[in-house]
C-alpha cells in the first residue's frame, strides 16, 4: 500500500473500488471467511485515513470483519473440534 504523490485521492478511489470487486465478486463463498475479514480490515483502514468524518464506516467494517471471524468459528469450526475421530 504506497502512497502516491500524484494524486492520493485518484489511488484511494481506486484502492476502494478494488476493494468493493473483492468482497462483492471473489470472496463471496462461505469459505472465504478469513480472506473476507482482511479485506473489510483493509477497507476499515482505507476509511480512517479518510479521517474523523469516515470513522462510522470504518468501525463498521471492522464489526462485520469480527462477526465473520465469529460466525465461522460458531458454525465451521466447532463441528470440527467436536466430531468422532
Amino acid at each position: 500500500k504506497a502512497k502516491s504523490a500524484v494524486d492520493p485521492r485518484f489511488c484511494l478511489k481506486m484502492r476502494m473500488k478494488i476493494i468493493g470487486i473483492l468482497l462483492e465478486k471473489i470472496y463471496i463463498s462461505s469459505d472465504t471467511y478469513v480472506q473476507r475479514s482482511r479485506i473489510l480490515i483493509t477497507k476499515g483502514e482505507e476509511y480512517r485515513e479518510l479521517g474523523i468524518e469516515s470513522l462510522d464506516e470504518c468501525i463498521q467494517c471492522l464489526c462485520d470483519a469480527i462477526l465473520l471471524l465469529v460466525s465461522f468459528i460458531f458454525n465451521d469450526a466447532l463441528p470440527l473440534l467436536f466430531s468422532p475421530l
